[in-house]
């Protein structure tokens, strides 16, 4: 992986340098130079081989995580200092799930169970060890622009001990933002040929009701089977209630093709220039795959493409392990990236850096 950010590093360089002075229209050197800015910045954390510990992990807010999976809180009590949510481990009718916003820990009412902090949460939601809740959340902070406000942490009223906080208006329609067709395009490697012929794929305007506030969020949107959506912009990742898998069927439905989150599914596209032949899954997250788990066996045939990390490769082996037809490609296809779209932004990369060289002849 070390490797591959040195590559896609050398290959925006001769992009910005020679690709971009002779055929990038100036609109689009601005975001190549951003993207660019942003692989850098990875590229220094890498070199600093700094990692996620407990100590700094603690520092994350546990609403901002649980947001990022879809769980809001419904109510706040005690003056504002417990958020109230259907609990993100099991269905229930009454919310039972509680976090305490000042000293930033849970309960779990359900299970009667003693308080947790943010790495007990996420072993607990992921069903790991404290090392892979470690690198989830490394993860979710370098997902996470932390300059930008998150749109789901709303302002709640203070003037009352309890309140339900305010929710977001959302507007759906057919992407035409021109800054979420850039990033697609630039950011993400995926031609608008691709995204067109994606019917999941929409643009969703999240609306805080905050008082005073004209705020909007313009985000790429992917639905899911119940009506949520995984939500995707330059400085955002996150999703709607309620949060789970999309199906997408095909010609052959005895056979199934998984992929972890929706631009995976968008760049098999761009790569190999269709759509799976097979059934499809997005998981949206890999705390989903606990729904489908005992339906694999159905298939003739699973093919896996999953991210390049300690939670990807454990999943990926649980599967093959149970599955004698399961093949984990992103071991085959893309062993050196993160994951697909690293992959795919690579090879484009190395395309326009192709196409710089012959321009500048």
């Amino acid at each position: 992986m070390f490797l591959a950010y040195l590559v896609q590093i050398g290959a925006v360089i001769y992009l910005k340098f020679s690709y971009l002075k002779f055929s990038a229209p100036e609109h689009q050197m601005h975001h190549y130079i951003s993207n660019f800015q942003k692989k850098i910045n990875n590229f220094h954390l890498l070199i600093k081989k700094k990692t996620m510990n407990i100590e700094t992990a603690k520092t994350i807010k546990i609403y901002d995580y649980l947001a990022s999976l879809g769980h809001h809180p419904i109510e706040a009590e005690s003056n504002n200092k417990w958020l109230i949510y259907y609990s993100p481990f099991r269905e229930e009718k009454y919310p039972s799930f509680s976090v305490k916003v000042t000293g930033d820990y849970y309960k779990d009412f359900g299970r009667d169970e003693k308080a947790g902090d943010i790495v007990n949460l996420v072993s607990r939601l992921h069903n790991t060890d404290i090392k892979g809740a470690l690198v989830i959340l490394e993860k979710f902070e370098l997902d996470t622009n932390p300059s930008k406000p998150k749109f789901f942490f709303y302002e709640l009223n203070k003037a009352k001990a309890k309140t339900k906080p305010p929710t977001e208006t959302i507007t759906i329609d057919v992407i035409n933002d021109p800054e979420l067709m850039i990033y697609l395009a630039i950011d993400r490697a995926i031609p608008a040929k691709v995204w067109q012929t994606v019917p999941e794929l929409c643009q969703v305007v999240l609306s805080p009701m905050i008082p005073g506030s004209m705020v909007k969020y313009n985000n790429i949107a992917f639905r899911n089977d119940q009506g949520g959506f995984e939500l995707r912009n330059r400085n955002f990742k996150g999703s709607t209630a309620p949060k789970t898998i999309t199906t997408i069927q095909s010609e052959q439905n005895d056979k199934l093709t998984i992929f972890e989150g929706f631009m995976d599914y968008l760049s098999f596209i761009a790569h190999y220039g269709r759509k799976p032949k097979t059934k499809t899954i997005v998981l949206n997250s890999l705390s989903n795959l606990h729904k489908i788990e005992n339906t694999l066996i159905n298939y003739s045939e699973v093919n896996l493409f999953l991210d390049n990390d300690i939670m990807g490769e454990t999943a990926a082996n649980k599967i093959i392990s149970t599955h004698k037809k399961a093949v984990n490609w992103s071991k085959i296809l893309y062993p050196d990236y993160d994951d697909f779209n690293g992959f795919l932004w690579s090879k484009q990369a190395h395309i326009n850096l192709v196409k710089g060289y012959e321009a500048s002849k």
